[in-house]
């Protein structure tokens, strides 16, 4: 994915050209986020899991055939070191946070194991950093960073995408556990955000040129906020037309501020670190995805743990398997006698309710607090 946008640099010199073709960038990316799950699943259903890996076979020669004849070559004049060492720590320092966040999630507490592996994580995270700052060749150069768009924009694209994917996440297991989808149904009932999200994306480059990057990202943060707090006020699995508008809403938001990130980050770096550039840009994508569901998650599994009320009948045996998910809780069902399976049910989609509002509310807040960062930090620099 980084070398794909840092081709974009090179190609797209012009900065016009340059924030539409990352506007296109963008809006496959996140149509291939919404379609992926529902073909998946059609495929899996079909042929089996081994499947989904046989269908990437096809794409891939094709684009080895037609990358080789229409792709320029394009490399940085100075070569650099690749930092093994780096790697190692930065991957299994954000692998130890993230573990840390989900165990916490699914434990409701902490134990000795999650402590000391949020401590490994985070001072190996913190090695990282340092090693970073005093190597001459470093993997991840944080000079960069002194750009204040180049830092901003990387904010803004981690707190937008991670709410983006998040929601995907979610929003699939709510309309099929809390408004009883099915698999198909709910991954059409989400091509309406797709959608608004590939517009929003390749129509952001004419939000920035009418409104400037600083207000476009500013006001369509507070869009995305927006949609999400209606939703976590008035959705209802039941009524999905109420739902409509505010997918709309947070799709469209989600495409511009991320398209407009995305060119940010691009056109902050010179054109012979677009390879660097390129690689903080598809990190903040993918480390916003993770923590994003990482984060969001452990609040809802805890939200949906301590929200499930007693159920008559229920044994603690029962009770403790109920806690650890809505699957567990739905498969116990089938062996409870039909009223206490009812009530077990209707408890659980209640508490599993509870938890994805909690989710929305907390995410439209996160980007409240984002589009406020884009308003000031985004201001022009004072001319004389």
């Amino acid at each position: 994915m980084a070398s794909t946008v840092a081709i974009i640099r090179v190609v797209f010199t012009d900065d016009r050209e340059r924030a539409v073709a990352i506007g296109i960038w963008t809006a496959a990316h996140s149509v291939g986020a919404t379609i992926g799950p529902l073909v998946g699943g059609l495929v899996t259903a079909e042929w089996g899991w081994g499947a989904v890996f046989l269908i990437n076979v096809p794409v891939i020669v094709v684009i080895l055939a037609v990358g080789t004849r229409v792709i320029p070559e394009s490399r940085n004049p100075v070569s650099r070191r690749w930092d093994l060492a780096s790697v190692a720590l930065s991957v299994t320092g954000l692998a130890g946070v993230v573990y840390a966040l989900k165990q916490a999630g699914e434990h409701s507490g902490v134990n000795g194991v999650i402590v000391t592996t949020a401590v490994v994580g985070s001072v190996l995270l913190h090695l990282f950093v340092r090693r970073q700052r005093r190597i001459a060749e470093p993997l991840l150069d944080f000079s960069l960073f002194h750009e204040r768009r180049f830092t901003t924009a990387t904010l803004c694209v981690i707190g937008c995408f991670g709410s983006y994917v998040a929601l995907l996440f979610f929003l699939t297991q709510w309309l099929q556990q809390v408004g009883e989808y099915s698999p198909l149904r709910a991954g059409l009932a989400l091509m309406p955000l797709a959608g608004a999200n590939a517009i929003g994306a390749v129509t952001a480059p004419w939000a920035a040129n009418r409104w400037g990057n600083r207000w476009a990202l500013t006001g369509t943060l507070a869009l995305f906020a927006t949609a999400l707090t209606v939703m976590a006020v008035v959705g209802d699995t039941a009524h999905y037309g109420v739902l409509l508008v505010p997918l709309l809403g947070a799709g469209y938001g989600a495409g511009i501020v991320m398209t407009l990130g995305a060119d940010s980050i691009m056109s902050a770096a010179q054109p012979d670190r677009s390879g660097e550039a390129a690689a903080i840009q598809e990190t903040s994508f993918e480390l916003g995805a993770g923590l994003g569901v990482a984060v969001l998650g452990t609040v809802l599994t805890a939200v949906y743990r301590t929200g499930l009320p007693q159920v008559p009948g229920l044994g603690p045996d029962g009770r403790a398997m109920a806690e650890e998910s809505f699957a567990h809780a739905e498969g116990l069902t089938a062996n409870l006698p039909s009223e206490t399976a009812q009530t077990l049910q209707r408890a659980a989609q209640q508490a599993y309710d509870h938890g994805f509002t909690t989710v929305l509310t907390l995410a439209a807040i996160g980007l409240v607090v984002t589009a406020a960062m884009a308003a000031v930090l985004l201001r022009p620099p004072k001319t004389r």
